[in-house]
């Protein structure tokens, strides 16, 4: 029993981790005019993890799409 309820933790969290990542990366793609490439979204899911959500969407938020670019190409980015 407490390995299925592990089971089910483990599988809602992924579900919350993804639909965040999702959400993310359309207001990620809204700045930038364009889709995400496969390393952008990888980049940004790295910073959800990294950063978390509050400092991911302070910087998608008050960034020029420049800027947004720029600091998902950087591996470093803060």
């Amino acid at each position: 029993m407490k390995e299925a309820k592990e089971a089910e933790e483990r599988a809602q969290l992924h579900g919350q981790q993804l639909g965040q990542l999702q959400m993310t990366a359309r207001l990620c793609a809204i700045r930038l005019g364009r889709p995400l490439t496969e390393a952008e979204t990888a980049a940004l899911a790295e910073r959800l993890d990294r950063l978390r959500e509050d400092r991911v969407g302070e910087v998608v938020l008050s960034s020029s799409a420049e800027a947004l670019a720029a600091w998902l190409s950087d591996p470093d980015a803060t």
